[in-house]
């Protein structure tokens, strides 16, 4: 790579591209949303941490990945915890130690924000991913997870 990652926490001009990166990330899995409401939950990350974090990388001050943690308390790790919501790199970039900075930020941000633990799920077909997670400690559990939309 020929220029220089840069991560960062997400200010609130990156708020509208952050949110377009998002709904490429979650296209892929099959998840239809719009940039609008993803950029709103953005802009409550800025004006609240407490809530959690999302960390940019960039290059040449041009958005390529992001990371998104959402923070709660666990009764499992009795403590806060760092849900990583999403970690998502644009394709063409992908293979070249972005998303691994950006998963290496997150647990150093979690950590300082007074985190126990990053928690994270991913998608069964992402193989790629998981080795990831693997070479970065992260220990898999077998479970399935699920969902009721309300």
């Amino acid at each position: 790579m020929n220029s220089e990652v840069v991560i960062s926490r997400l200010k609130a001009s990156d708020c509208v591209p952050c949110s377009s990166l998002l709904v490429q990330q979650l296209s892929e899995h099959n998840i239809s949303t719009s940039p609008e409401p993803l950029a709103n939950i953005m802009r409550q990350l800025v004006e609240q941490p407490h809530h959690g974090f999302v960390l940019t990388a960039k290059i040449n001050d041009s958005l390529v990945g992001v990371a998104y943690a959402a923070y709660i308390l666990s009764a499992e790790h009795c403590g806060k915890v760092a849900w990583l919501e999403e970690l998502f790199v644009l394709p063409a970039l992908r293979g070249l130690g972005i998303g691994k900075s950006l998963l290496n930020a997150t647990m150093k941000t979690a950590a300082g924000d007074g985190a126990l633990v990053v928690d994270l799920e991913i998608d069964s077909s992402h193989r790629k991913v998981a080795s990831l997670y693997q070479r970065s400690g992260f220990t898999l559990l077998n479970r399935e997870r699920w969902f009721k939309k309300l």
